[in-house]
């Protein structure tokens, strides 16, 4: 195997645990929101003004969801999107606010694919370069 096709494949594969880690996090809140609100699928698909199907089809299979999407079922089911960067060589993580620094900030998971970040009240941040 080329070092082009592994280069591939990694590619594939990391996209495709992004692609389900934000489809495992809206299905937490849709489910939340069924448990508490009573909200379906059929609900959410009248606030997102779409068909019951695209809204199944978008929790049964592998959706490739734009960012306009993504901010529209995150509106439609009434939560924020929180974004962060965790450096694979270091223990940054960059946020909107800038770039933390701590050894020992810890990633706890709170579902298969939903991670919090727990840091102690001392975590530096530093403005991003523009």
């Amino acid at each position: 195997m080329t070092s082009t096709k592994i280069i591939k494949e990694y590619q594939n594969y990391q996209r495709g645990m992004l692609r389900s880690a934000v489809q495992s996090a809206f299905w937490s809140a849709l489910n939340f929101r069924k448990k508490n609100d009573g909200m379906s699928q059929n609900e959410l698909a009248k606030k997102l003004d779409a068909d019951k199907s695209i809204i199944s089809r978008w929790f049964s299979g592998d959706p490739n969801w734009e960012l306009n999407t993504i901010s529209d079922i995150a509106d439609a089911l009434d939560v924020d999107v929180e974004f962060h960067l965790k450096d694979r060589r270091s223990t940054a993580i960059f946020t909107p606010s800038g770039v933390a620094f701590h050894a020992d900030i810890k990633l706890l998971a709170t579902a298969p694919s939903v991670m919090q970040i727990i840091s102690p009240a001392n975590v530096k941040f530093e403005k991003a370069a523009a």
